[in-house]
């Protein structure tokens, strides 16, 4: 019930946003009408344009990190699973941790030993990935051990001097590669686990 709730108001944050947006380019000539139109309520969308805030902005004095730094890691995991690696919930909390540490760092650069309230828990990560309702856990594919052990250096430099060669050959533009495997693996990996991903961006 708390990710449906968490994910809700996530949802309801962007239709918000969306209407503040509409609104401030003149496409609507009542907040009534673009209420309506996102599906907001009237109050709400004239309390926010009143200049109160979100439901996550108000919140943020009470989390672990604050929203900039909950996007830029919500983002961060994105690229990593982008390029083949996507993140594990320990390794997500680990990031939390020196995103916040950092900070604290900064607040205090006179002293060294800043006060850490207390560590970032398993449930974080959870409850983290429920206010970015765009992330999911997902279970990552493996490769065979075979495989693994063909990935050798003289094998992967005949690889790129094939693909270099048929590029040349076909005269090929870099705008019209694809990546034809889309299940993406860990090197070493001899068993499927579970890592955090974009929904959109699955492949």
């Amino acid at each position: 019930m708390p990710a449906r709730k968490s994910q809700k108001r996530a949802e309801a944050d962007k239709r918000i946003e969306k209407a503040l947006n509409e609104l401030s380019r003149g496409q609507f000539q009542s907040v009534r009408e673009a209420a309506r139109t996102n599906n907001v309520t009237h109050t709400t969308l004239l309390r926010r344009m009143n200049g109160g805030k979100s439901t996550a902005a108000s919140r943020e004095p009470q989390q672990i990190l604050t929203i900039p730094e909950e996007n830029a890691l919500a983002e961060c995991i994105t690229r990593l699973a982008l390029v083949g690696h996507p993140p594990k919930h320990a390794f997500i909390r680990e990031l939390a941790e020196e995103i916040r540490s950092s900070r604290l760092q900064a607040q205090n650069p006179q002293n060294d030993s800043y006060p850490v309230p207390f560590p970032i828990g398993d449930s974080w990560v959870q409850r983290f990935i429920h206010r970015h309702f765009e992330l999911e856990t997902a279970c990552s594919q493996t490769i065979e051990a075979a495989r693994i052990q063909e990935v050798t250096k003289e094998g992967l430099d005949r690889w790129f001097n094939e693909f270099e060669k048929t590029i040349k050959e076909k005269n090929i533009r870099i705008e019209d590669m694809y990546n034809m495997d889309e299940t993406g693996f860990g090197i070493g990996v001899v068993q499927a686990s579970y890592v955090v991903v974009n929904k959109e961006s699955k492949k």
